[in-house]
């Protein structure tokens, strides 16, 4: 993951997708704006976010976007 600037914020942008984010839909490039409607500016605030929060399995919806478009994926958490 990289950082990326969008408008004034800064997010989080994919460099390589792959396992269960890759079979979610999540592409290269794509920018994470947020994960079960909680806004994501860090990698780090992403992975405390997961660990916290979620476990193995669950499914999370993940907005992102995609060039000029907003995306709604759907991903099933893997193992760490």
């Amino acid at each position: 993951m990289t950082a990326a600037k969008v408008g004034n914020r800064w997010r989080v942008a994919v460099s390589k997708a792959t396992g269960p984010a890759k079979r979610g839909g999540i592409r290269k490039g794509d920018i994470l704006l947020s994960i079960d409607d909680k806004d994501i500016t860090s990698a780090a605030q992403l992975k405390n976010f997961l660990i916290e929060r979620k476990a193995p399995g669950q499914q999370v919806t993940i907005r992102v976007l995609r060039g000029e478009e907003e995306k709604l994926l759907s991903v099933t958490l893997g193992k760490i």
